[in-house]
């Protein structure tokens, strides 16, 4: 396989990576009580994060594929985004805490 294909090839998994969880935030934020549940809040903002995460990425690739400079203010939203993610992976472990300390 060439560079060029397994790039094409791994630049469409990430788009369809983010299509899908675009679809799942959308579905979910709209027909789901999310808000009412530390689960259903937490659920949406770290699949939300990791959708904005999956686009800032599939940008930035097709960008520097084809050599287009992005404007710095990227890069500070880019840094925003992805330090979401490990706050959202740590409110996970807490909602699990506690759902394990109640049980008890």
């Amino acid at each position: 396989m060439t560079s060029g294909l397994i790039w094409t090839i791994g630049t469409i998994e990430l788009v369809l990576a983010a299509l899908l969880v675009t679809v799942f935030v959308v579905l979910y934020g709209v027909t789901r009580p999310w808000w009412k549940s530390d689960i259903g809040r937490q659920a949406l903002v770290e699949r939300g994060a990791f959708m904005l995460v999956l686009w800032f990425a599939t940008i930035s690739a097709i960008a520097i594929h084809y050599g287009v400079l992005l404007p710095e203010w990227w890069t500070w939203v880019r840094l925003g985004t992805f330090g979401v993610v490990p706050v959202a992976f740590a409110w996970l472990l807490v909602v699990f805490v506690r759902r394990r300390v109640q049980r008890k």
